[in-house]
């Protein structure tokens, strides 16, 4: 059940994008929500062009107001400030997180250090690696609309990215999404590194493993979309031919949907989903926001 959202905000509306998915989450599930900023130590006067929240006072006043602007009067908001100063955002956002116990998090993407350090590679991998729970990402969206309505689920195989799908499952049902199981197969030209030399030298061979992949695909998804079934979704599956990083950005960009879920090791990072550039690819390239899940032992 997600009954607990948490929140970091810099008090830049750029970091705001996240608050009309936020409020979504809070409408559909009737979660907890609690507010949370940082004092950074050594923090610029302003932060993308706007005046930093560098006090107490200027901290609490910000959450306040983000608070009754986009919350109703009777939901249960709470705004915490960490007062004490520190260097490094990410690793007091995690202790935070271990703190508070949110069953779900919610931020922005972007820029560099500190605050302005809201990137993949950085604070996602503090709080997947670490703490282990779901996020979501918005990226830098100039009209967020707050919709999640579909979503598009990326798989490969592995039982370490199906840790993913418990927290699509939950999301989805709550949210009545349509869901889209995506797992890409390469050709034989798209194959990388060595795998595509022996696509050159055994063409014949190559092109029969990868089209018996490609059926493999089509039986393992109608497996997993049996668990959204049973949860009342509606699911389609997806097996494209092509790099996969490519084929699930052309999708993701598509316009058909309005969160990308992928999942994680959990012990690297962002860093270990999906080995080589297929994960780097998806999660920087993504204009649409992301779920991620770290992998932890489950029945999927």
């Amino acid at each position: 059940m997600i009954s607990h959202l948490l929140i970091p905000l810099d008090g830049s509306s750029l970091a705001e994008i996240v608050l009309p998915y936020a409020k979504t989450l809070f409408k559909t599930f009737h979660s907890k929500v609690t507010l949370i900023h940082m004092l950074e130590k050594d923090t610029p006067g302003t932060i993308h062009g706007e005046k930093h929240l560098a006090t107490e006072i200027d901290a609490s006043e910000y959450l306040d107001g983000i608070a009754k602007k986009w919350f109703p009067k009777d939901t249960e908001v709470t705004c915490h400030v960490h007062t004490d100063v520190v260097e490094n955002v990410a690793d007091s956002l995690a202790d935070h997180i271990t703190e508070l116990e949110p069953d779900l998090v919610l931020m922005c993407a972007h820029g560099r250090g500190g605050w302005r350090d809201f990137t993949v590679g950085n604070l996602a991998q503090q709080v997947i690696g670490r703490i282990g729970i779901p996020v979501i990402l918005i990226k830098n969206d100039t009209e967020p609309q707050g919709r999640l309505s579909s979503f598009l689920v990326c798989l490969d195989g592995t039982p370490e990215h199906e840790q993913v799908l418990p927290a699509a499952i939950e999301l989805g049902k709550g949210l009545n999404a349509e869901i889209a199981l995506l797992m890409a197969v390469h050709t034989r030209s798209s194959l990388p590194g060595s795998d595509g030399e022996t696509g050159r030298l055994l063409p014949g061979t190559t092109r029969a493993v990868l089209d018996a992949t490609e059926e493999y695909a089509y039986q393992y998804l109608e497996k997993k979309a049996r668990f959204f079934e049973e949860a009342g979704l509606m699911v389609t599956i997806l097996v494209p031919r092509g790099d996969p990083a490519q084929e699930i950005l052309k999708a993701s960009s598509q316009g058909e949907y309005d969160l990308l879920v992928v999942g994680t090791h959990g012990k690297a990072g962002l860093g270990a989903f999906w080995a080589g550039s297929v994960g780097s690819k998806v999660i920087n390239s993504s204009t649409i926001p992301l779920l991620m899940s770290p992998a932890k032992k489950s029945d999927y």
